[in-house]
């Protein structure tokens, strides 16, 4: 998806994946085997490598896939103990802004391999749902956006798919 919504930015580049950890990928664009490469903006800063940022997407060209940057610890269901001792690790807003954005991806029916883009944000009691699709003729990027109360996330979530799917039809 990434390739898919970075072509129109870059539309005279050739664009492949790479693969490998960010120091690979690094070694790589300073080798001269590169001219950029894309990688997470948190990551380079969490290594202490912000200075070598040229540019950050904006949210209306480049939105991530459903649940990137989100954690999740599982436990067994019968762990009772556990499930409370951890309880208090659940951040209450990523996790319906999460959430969300799974509900609209099962919703629309897609996978970890289609070409949606998807970010849900939550400030206060209101949700923001963006959401951006490739149509399956490769021709058209289709974007929407939905905003409303955090307690009915899931149900904005699935409007918004069915709101996509109409216009794919």
């Amino acid at each position: 998806f990434l390739k898919k919504q970075a072509k129109p930015i870059y539309d005279e580049s050739i664009l492949k994946p790479i693969r490998g950890n960010i120091d690979t990928r690094i070694r790589k664009l300073d080798k001269g085997d590169l001219d950029g490469i894309v990688v997470a903006e948190a990551a380079l800063k969490r290594i202490g490598l912000e200075n070598r940022i040229a540019e950050v997407f904006k949210e209306e060209d480049m939105l991530p896939q459903a649940g990137q940057g989100a954690l999740a610890i599982v436990v067994r269901d019968d762990d009772v103990k556990i499930k409370r001792l951890l309880k208090p690790l659940n951040h209450r807003i990523s996790f319906i802004e999460t959430m969300a954005e799974r509900e609209f991806l099962n919703t629309l029916g897609g996978g970890c391999r289609s070409t949606v883009g998807i970010l849900a944000r939550a400030k206060s009691s209101i949700i923001k749902i963006k959401a951006a699709i490739i149509s399956p003729d490769r021709k058209r990027k289709i974007s929407k956006s939905i905003c409303g109360d955090i307690s009915q996330a899931l149900a904005l979530a699935r409007n918004l798919a069915e709101m996509i799917k109409k216009v794919l039809k």
